[in-house]
Parts: structure tokens; sequence; C-alpha cells
């Protein structure tokens, strides 16, 4: 059986997205000499994903990565699968400050060890963009990372797991 047209158009789509996420990714690296971030080893993800949308915030000294990655169809509202990955510099004052995540949720939040370390998850509350969706943070040095989303909670803790910075 042959794919419909719409499955094409999704398919190139998708295609195309991964294509744009990936090269903004390489504009970010280019200007930016001394970010090196977080991501999956050999920038592969699971069959049937791809990256959707990758951007830097602008940031002192260096950018807030955020990283968008979906399966197809592109269109989340659709429940279809979804990851956000956040990835920021961080001083001694961020990690204090009562508003950061490991801070603010601290009675909710629960130790994790994952391959690459401990991370700290909690499921999110009605108030979230995914209520019932779970996150997961941890601290590497002076980078904090964040990965969320609408996959099961095992997915997103083999991502978070996964997450290297020699890709």
């Amino acid at each position: 059986m042959s794919p419909s047209p719409s499955g094409s158009r999704c398919a190139v789509c998708a295609q195309q997205a991964q294509d744009t996420a990936l090269e903004q990714f390489h504009q970010i690296l280019l200007t930016s000499r001394t970010f090196r971030p977080y991501m999956l080893p050999h920038l592969a993800l699971p069959a049937g994903d791809s990256y959707f949308k990758i951007f830097a915030l602008p940031g002192t000294p260096e950018p807030n990565l955020q990283i968008f990655i979906t399966s197809s169809p592109l269109d989340l509202a659709d429940a279809g699968r979804g990851v956000y990955i956040d990835e920021s510099i961080v001083t001694p004052a961020d990690l204090a400050n009562p508003r950061n995540p490991l801070n603010a949720s601290r009675s909710a939040l629960q130790a994790v060890k994952l391959a690459n370390g401990t991370w700290y998850e909690l499921q999110l509350g009605e108030s979230s963009p995914w209520p019932g969706s779970w996150e997961l943070n941890a601290v590497r040095g002076n980078m904090f990372l964040i990965v969320q989303g609408v996959d099961s909670r095992a997915q997103l803790e083999q991502i978070a797991g996964s997450l290297t910075q020699d890709w």
C-alpha cells in the first residue's frame, strides 16, 4: 500500500523541520564558541521522532538553548509525542533563587539515578501546559537542564539519561 499524498506531505514537512532545526543548532554553535550543550549521542533520535525546532534565547555570557522534539504529525495538540529540552548556563545565585524549579518544587521532586547521573523529576500539575506529564531537572557543572513533555515517564527518563556533551 502506498502512502497517501497527505502522509507524504507530512513526512516532507517533518524532514524540512528537522533540517531547519539542525541548521539552527549549528548556527548557535558557530556564534557561541564556548557553549557545549548536552544532546543525544550523534544527535540521533528514537525512530519516528524529529527535531522540530532548536533556538537560543539571548543570554550572558551564553545562550539558553531550547530544543523541541516531536513525532509525526508535527501538531503537538494531536496527542502526538513531544519533548522539550531547555539548557542554560547558571550561576550559584541562579541555583539559590526560590523560583528555580529545584527549589520551587522541592517537596514534589524525586531523585532518580539515570545513566548520566542524578536527575530530579516531578509530575506536572493542572497549571502546566501538559498536566500530568513529567519534568526532569538536573545540574551538570554550570548547566541547568530540563527535559519535559507528553512522552511517557520512561521515555523522558531514557532521553534525559542519554544526554551528553560528547555527541
